[in-house]
């Protein structure tokens, strides 16, 4: 999945301030990873950098996605996460963003953007570590 990344010196950190488990589809987690990282990097020039950060607060793992890249306008902060929508800056096909808030919603989860233009973006992703059981 990840040679789609090569060819652009774009660094990818991480701090994990957490050994903690959570109840969660790793394949569907990994595909929030993907579109996060995609989104992030096709947003930011050579020499970008991504930090993804983890930490639990009470009963909830809380991941950051920030990026380096160019930023979302207000005006398209509203819309960024329904299906098909595609901002200006973009040559997708707009669903991305709609599949991440899908899968971690269905996790019981959030996920919140604070973004300005020329100065990146940050996903806010919350997760409880433990899905109630349905009876």
């Amino acid at each position: 999945m990840l040679e789609r990344f090569s060819g652009r010196r774009i660094e990818i950190r991480h701090e994990v301030k957490t050994d903690g488990e959570m109840d969660i589809d790793s394949e569907r987690f990994t595909r929030v990873v993907y579109n996060l990282l995609e989104n992030g990097y096709k947003a930011m020039p050579d020499g970008g950098i991504f930090l993804i950060t983890a930490e639990i607060k009470e009963n909830n793992i809380i991941f950051l996605f920030k990026d380096s890249g160019i930023g979302i306008s207000s005006e398209e902060q509203i819309k960024i996460f329904e299906p098909f929508y595609s901002g200006s800056n973009s040559n997708s096909i707009g669903l991305g963003l709609s599949i991440v808030k899908s899968i971690v919603e269905a996790h019981g989860g959030s996920v919140s953007l604070q973004s300005a233009l020329g100065k990146g973006s940050t996903f806010t992703l919350l997760f409880p570590r433990f899905r109630a059981q349905s009876k």
